[in-house]
């Protein structure tokens, strides 16, 4: 199992990272068939090294967050 935790700036509030990481983990579901499961408001578990390799890469490039390997 490893954690995976989207960093948001700031001053984005709580409510609002806990709906973009939802929408973060059906994006992964519905665009890399990658099942997530949302503990907190910012992080998503995933179950498998190759998952958590292509997470990442998916997620590199977005503006809003940046996403680092939590355990």
């Amino acid at each position: 199992m490893y954690t995976v935790r989207l960093r948001y700036p700031q001053d984005m509030g709580i409510h609002s990272q806990d709906a973009h990481t939802h929408a973060v983990s059906v994006d992964l579901y519905v665009k890399h068939q990658i099942e997530t499961s949302q503990n907190t408001h910012n992080t998503l578990i995933l179950h498998n090294a190759r998952d958590v390799t292509v997470a990442l890469l998916a997620l590199s490039n977005s503006p809003v967050y940046d996403a680092v390997i939590a355990s």
